[in-house]
């Protein structure tokens, strides 16, 4: 379950890493931010295939189905 829990907080990780090293900027529109918020989905959606491979805990396979979608959503926009 720890499991399940750190692979769906692996967009926060992200965004604070693009935060610290200055890629997200502070008061940036949604639209200046697209590239990032698409590579926040895409390392999310990598983890969370990566772990749902070596785990075989069925429950993250949900999370991979969550950020296949709404990276799906970012590439469309």
């Amino acid at each position: 379950m720890l499991l399940f829990v750190a692979t769906a907080i692996l967009p926060l990780l992200v965004y604070t890493v693009a935060s610290l090293t200055g890629f997200w900027a502070e008061n940036a529109s949604f639209y200046e931010l697209r590239f990032v918020v698409l590579v926040m989905g895409l390392v999310s959606l990598a983890g969370a295939i990566s772990v749902t491979y070596y785990t075989r805990f069925p429950l993250i396979a949900l999370l991979a189905a969550i950020f296949t979608h709404l990276t799906l959503i970012d590439i469309v926009q």
